[in-house]
């Protein structure tokens, strides 16, 4: 018989066999130790008999041994799979802002950008048989647009711009201006539109090409307005043709033509137009303006004076008159040989 002590509460046990070496737990106080047996000696010896087996102390048994804990592998695969999955979204955001962002610019590709503007808008419903979108409907002019000729036995030749049809435009290459050695495209714009117009923009073409643009303001309905375009040394008559597309005034604006004749007069260094203005409308106005554009003998447009107004009243009723004062220092109106007026008053 053996004899195993537990080094911490120093309670001695009977091991029916050495159990030195061995992993033990002492049933007392709970202490794990390494074994280390003894024989038990005789009842002569100096330790004491021990009791005999009914009254023996417990028994102590080796601890099991406990099998170390297996390290999982799916923590370093789910990472894995976390990092690849982040890597794709962040090259698809990456493609994505590349693709929105390298977009060819408007105007690259004028053919193509014309055929899309012609497809959206009211102009586009209307020249594919649709009703236009929209809670108020405006009457609006046509893009301009250009088509191709055929010259027989040498193919298709430049195209030929194609403006707003109901826009009439002439046009004059002349030689004039403030300095002779300019050349101008020259004429009259008239609006066949039945409702009176903001702006006419003005697109001056050399062999099929667009050279210069200008615009025209306040145009009345069923009226006519001059207008001069600087174009490249080289444009002559036969190649210069000239498109126009027009911009409807707001609602409750009116537009009227004013007769003048003669040019400014000069007064304390400005130069100044003065005369008399009726109202040739159907209904009321107030807040008029008076635009005078002044030109040279062949058609050059030397320059716009927009500070023009009544004098003596605020408003204008049907066929009533008025007089009107505009002024400028530009030095080149007292070259000018003709002057359009305007007038443009809000319905009231």
């Amino acid at each position: 018989m053996h004899v195993v002590e537990c080094p911490r509460c120093h309670r001695t046990f009977r091991a029916p066999r050495a159990v030195s070496g061995e992993r033990m737990r002492c049933s007392r106080c709970g202490h794990s130790f390494v074994g280390s047996s003894t024989e038990a000696p005789d009842a002569g010896g100096e330790v004491a008999p021990v009791s005999p087996p009914a009254a023996a102390g417990p028994l102590v048994r080796p601890a099991a041994r406990r099998r170390p804990a297996r390290r999982s592998s799916a923590g370093p695969v789910m990472l894995g799979v976390s990092i690849a999955v982040g890597l794709g979204i962040l090259v698809l955001l990456i493609v994505f802002i590349h693709v929105r962002t390298s977009r060819p610019a408007a105007g690259r590709y004028p053919d193509r950008d014309e055929r899309a503007a012609r497809g959206r808008g009211p102009e586009g419903a209307e020249a594919r048989g649709q009703r236009p979108r929209g809670r108020h409907e405006v009457p609006t002019s046509h893009p301009p647009r250009r088509h191709s000729t055929t010259r027989p036995g040498r193919g298709p030749g430049p195209a030929r711009p194609v403006g707003d049809s109901k826009l009439d435009v002439s046009s004059k290459v002349v030689e004039g201006g403030p300095i002779r050695e300019k050349r101008f495209v020259v004429g009259r714009v008239r609006n066949g539109h039945p409702h009176a117009l903001k702006r006419i923009a003005l697109t001056a073409y050399v062999g099929g090409v667009p050279a210069a643009g200008g615009t025209v303001a306040f145009v009345p309905a069923a009226g006519s307005a001059p207008y001069s375009i600087e174009v490249p040394r080289e444009a002559d008559q036969h190649r210069v043709d000239v498109v126009a597309t027009g911009e409807p005034a707001p609602a409750g604006m009116v537009i009227w033509e004013v007769p003048f004749e003669g040019g400014p007069r000069e007064a304390n260094g400005r130069w100044v137009w003065t005369g008399r203005i009726v109202n040739t409308s159907d209904v009321p106005v107030r807040d008029v303006r008076v635009i005078v554009e002044y030109f040279d003998a062949a058609g050059v447009q030397y320059g716009t004076v927009t500070n023009g107004k009544l004098e003596d009243r605020a408003g204008l009723g049907p066929g009533q008159r008025g007089w009107f004062r505009a002024s400028t220092d530009d030095f080149n109106a007292g070259l000018a040989e003709k002057s359009v007026v305007r007038a443009i008053g809000r319905r009231y």
